[in-house]
């Protein structure tokens, strides 16, 4: 029988290791779900459905990665976890953001509120990186910017390794975007010693594809292919569903500036044979099914609780009546005591005049 010291010890399985085993993890923060459920332990089954999740996003299953988000939610919820609720927030909020934009932004404001109501400075470094993205996808340049370097701030106080060089690919990304790619490159460097250290793949993988972007953006287009063609081929790459497709994408696209059909074909076929689910009809469908749900819940769940409150007030109002009521029979049986009481004394009175 599994004891909520093992569940914990799953579910601190860092985001550096889920995101370079995507397929293990899925099915091992399923079981921590399961065998969580079974010894009634809920915070330690809503963190396994938060970090499953995450996995099941990475691997482009979008519809049971919002299912996995949305259980986490409800649960914390329930048991008050305000951080852990603000960290769901944001990571349902983000990987809304190719999908629906301004849901995945209303998500993420959500999690900002509550983590900066609260100081919960640890989610803050994330979901300000996250929120750039979301800015970035806005077109809103200026705000994204500021909250990477706000994200970066903040990692550097907290010495964040793992988080740091997000925030300085995300800052390469703006300065490549703004043709400072002496900048951009600084950043991207910087952010390469810190993957050299990872265990994991994923982050070198996500660097080599961002410097296959800042070579396109340069127009070394030669240097831009042989980067993305590195990705692809890198250990764990085919576990990142978007990541490859992405790859494939951006090298149909080269090859045929070059006027390289052959590749540009076969690269092309590649990128719709990996091109992940977030367009597909059937899957955006149940998505929004279960965000129906969802709110459909907690508005039955505010109208419960609305009505609940009105039964207590009418209770407490029918007590209030009550003792009212007998108040007033008590002070008038006390008058009445009173009165009677002065009659008697005016009667005695009276006899022994």
């Amino acid at each position: 029988m599994p004891d909520p010291t093992a569940i914990d010890s799953i579910n601190a399985l860092g985001r550096d290791y889920i995101y370079s085993n995507v397929n293990h993890c899925i099915s091992v923060f399923r079981q921590n779900m399961e065998d969580a459920k079974a010894i009634d332990y809920p915070a330690g089954e809503a963190k396994a459905a938060q970090n499953l999740g995450v996995a099941l996003y990475m691997k482009g299953e979008y519809d049971e990665s919002v299912a996995a988000y949305l259980q986490a939610i409800r649960i914390y919820e329930s048991l008050n976890l305000l951080e852990d609720l603000a960290y769901a927030y944001g990571d349902l909020g983000y990987q809304m953001k190719r999908r629906d934009l301004p849901k995945g932004k209303s998500f993420m404001q959500q999690a900002i509120r509550i983590a900066e109501a609260h100081a919960f400075n640890q989610a803050l470094c994330a979901l300000y990186d996250n929120y750039g993205v979301i800015q970035e996808m806005s077109s809103e340049i200026d705000s994204s910017q500021y909250f990477y370097q706000k994200s970066l701030t903040l990692k550097t106080e907290l010495k964040d390794t793992v988080g740091i060089p997000f925030s300085l690919n995300n800052l390469a990304g703006i300065y490549t975007t703004k043709g400072d790619f002496a900048k951009a490159e600084e950043l991207l460097k910087r952010s390469d010693e810190y993957r050299s250290r990872e265990t994991g793949n994923y982050g070198r993988i996500v660097n080599m594809l961002l410097w296959g972007d800042l070579f396109l953006k340069k127009g070394a287009l030669d240097s831009a292919i042989y980067r993305y063609q590195t990705a692809i081929g890198m250990p764990g790459a085919f576990e990142q569903g978007y990541l490859v497709s992405y790859c494939y994408n951006q090298l149909a696209t080269l090859y045929e500036q070059k006027k390289d059909y052959y590749n540009a074909y076969v690269n092309q076929k590649n990128f719709a044979a990996h091109n992940d689910s977030l367009l597909n009809i059937q899957t955006n469908s149940r998505i929004a099914e279960l965000e129906i749900e969802f709110e459909a819940e907690k508005k039955d769940r505010l109208i419960a609780e609305n009505q609940l409150k009105i039964k207590d007030r009418n209770e407490l109002l029918g007590i209030l009546g009550i003792a009212i009521l007998v108040l007033l029979f008590a002070s008038f049986g006390i008058w009445k005591y009173q009165h009677l009481k002065k009659e008697q004394l005016r009667s005695e009175m009276a006899l022994k005049n």
